[in-house]
């Protein structure tokens, strides 16, 4: 099932609730922390995209990968902050390692996610370097020296 992540559910994005409280604290938090789960979910709908994966309705997830989606925002919310320099712990690093893997390994059609319920026909470009390669040899190749008698 494809299903969208609610930004203003700190604790559902993995914090715990004592930490939830010290993130509402901070001034602007709240939009912040909008952009970064807005950028985080377009960037994951992009590889799953580029891995010629279909895509259900905008702003929509796949289950599969929802926890590897938190990880990653969860990571880019600590880093965000100077004043939660203390969230930044190695699991949470490590976490959104394994995350970002699990995307790459999406792009390069190594895993494939689950299909929406209905497709839509949103096209995202996938990153540059799913560009196929070809063997292509142009004959017609011209260099300098052939245009100095011109």
């Amino acid at each position: 099932m494809w299903q969208t992540i609610d930004p203003t559910d700190i604790t559902n994005l993995g914090f715990s609730p004592g930490e939830a409280s010290a993130i509402a604290l901070i001034q602007g938090s709240t939009t912040v922390i909008s952009r970064i789960l807005v950028d985080v979910v377009n960037s994951a709908r992009g590889y799953i995209i580029s891995g010629g994966n279909q895509l259900d309705a905008p702003d929509t997830i796949p289950d599969m990968i929802r926890g590897h989606v938190l990880a990653i925002a969860r990571w880019e919310i600590c880093l965000a902050f100077p004043q939660l320099k203390a969230l930044q712990t190695d699991g949470r690093q490590k976490a959104w390692e394994r995350a970002m893997d699990t995307l790459e390994k999406i792009s390069k059609k190594e895993l494939k996610v689950e299909l929406p319920a209905v497709a839509t026909t949103q096209q995202l470009s996938g990153p540059i370097s799913q560009i196929e390669k070809t063997d292509y040899v142009n004959p017609r190749q011209t260099r300098r020296n052939d245009l100095s008698h011109l």
